[in-house]
């Protein structure tokens, strides 16, 4: 763990500590702490995917996160063009924890490279319009149960995505039964992605090929709002008795080619 405390008063600095790459405001009182940014060059440092803590120890005392303040992960310019916001690309998720109660104004604000918010806050945080302005191609992952509550708050609802956390279609299962391949999934609502493998033929000393063919299923489950599953695979063998598939009294490369078809359903 990396702690450094900020040497300079809070005019030229804005946060008291830094821990493992993340900046804090700290509240002595009632030993809770609000992210924020480092103000020494007026840039934030914050890039890649940032996980914020439920709480951390400083000094022998246990500060528990409850809120990310103004701009803490905004780019901006203070020199020149004093307060500018310019876009910043560099952040690609954050993880936000459940003891967070409020996040301030522009605290995402130009985080056009943020693809994934997970807010593990079951009651919505209290936030602003610009908070995660644009947040248009960014999925917003939240607790199943709150999902319907962050649908309908601001700003929350302008996530383009707004998928429950920990919830993955089940697992699917495979049957080959009659020539056909069957693939179910007991989620609801799930379209099974399956791609179907021959085994390479067999060729034996005196030339004679193996046409009792085996095949490989493998299918996952996937579904809007759910995670995907995950991946299941089956190894079936067709009969040999039942090897002259087009009944043309020889067993050979067009038996397999109708075994493929069979099973693709074609």
């Amino acid at each position: 763990m990396s702690v450094l405390v900020a040497l300079y008063s809070l005019s030229t600095y804005a946060y008291d500590v830094e821990i493992d790459g993340i900046f804090y405001n700290l509240n002595i009182n009632d030993k809770t702490a609000e992210v924020t940014y480092e103000a020494a060059d007026g840039v934030t440092c914050y890039k890649g995917d940032i996980v914020i803590p439920v709480s951390f120890i400083f000094e022998g005392v246990t500060f528990c996160v409850t809120s990310i303040g103004e701009l803490a992960f905004c780019k901006r310019k203070v020199s020149g063009n004093a307060g500018a916001l310019i876009p910043y690309t560099d952040l690609t998720s954050v993880s936000i924890p459940n003891s967070v109660t409020s996040i301030g104004k522009h605290a995402f604000f130009g985080c056009s490279g943020l693809k994934d918010v997970y807010c593990y806050a079951k009651e919505v945080p209290n936030t602003t319009s610009s908070a995660f302005y644009p947040s248009k191609n960014t999925t917003l992952h939240v607790p199943v149960a709150s999902v319907d509550s962050y649908k309908v708050k601001s700003p929350w609802y302008k996530f383009e995505k707004i998928v429950p956390i920990g919830e993955r279609c089940a697992t699917p299962t495979i049957s080959f039964a009659n020539g056909k391949v069957k693939v179910a999934c007991a989620t609801e609502g799930t379209k099974c992605v399956t791609s179907i493998v021959m085994a390479e033929n067999q060729t034996s000393e005196d030339g004679e090929i193996d046409v009792s063919p085996a095949f490989t299923v493998s299918t996952y489950a996937t579904a809007e709002g759910y995670e995907d599953s995950e991946v299941v695979t089956a190894t079936f063998s067709w009969p040999k008795a039942a090897g002259d598939l087009n009944e043309d009294g020889h067993i050979d490369i067009s038996d397999v080619t109708t075994l493929v078809n069979i099973i693709l359903g074609k």
